[in-house]
């Protein structure tokens, strides 16, 4: 089996639950890690925001998301986010298109039911 197609299944079962920003009610919901690397991803704030496109990948032995989104009020807006396995949390940037502004963040696991 090639190996990269193992490593999404890894990253798949890391990013599958739901994640949570603490400081708002933003959600990130990973459903699926495709073998070249595209993800099945929602964001809702509270509602569902269109996520143009998602992609993971490696970068510097860290599994890197990039959420792109195109909704209105976020045309363009960007997560570049990385998965800190010590935490069990995303944590990276936000960049919010409209205001040309990047804000640090970080998205817990949100607990089981």
């Amino acid at each position: 089996m090639d190996r990269r197609f193992l490593w999404k299944i890894r990253i798949s079962k890391q990013l599958s639950e739901n994640g949570f920003r603490p400081d708002g009610g933003y959600v990130i919901r990973v459903l699926n890690v495709l073998p070249d690397g595209t993800v099945d991803a929602g964001y809702f704030n509270p509602g569902r925001i269109n996520v143009a496109e998602a992609r993971v990948s490696l970068w510097k032995g860290l599994v890197k998301l990039v959420i792109k989104l195109q909704d209105q009020g976020y045309p363009g807006s960007t997560y570049t986010l990385y998965y800190n396995t010590e935490k069990d949390a995303l944590v990276g940037f936000y960049y919010q298109a409209i205001m040309r502004q990047t804000f640090e963040v970080v998205f817990i696991r949100k607990p089981s039911r």
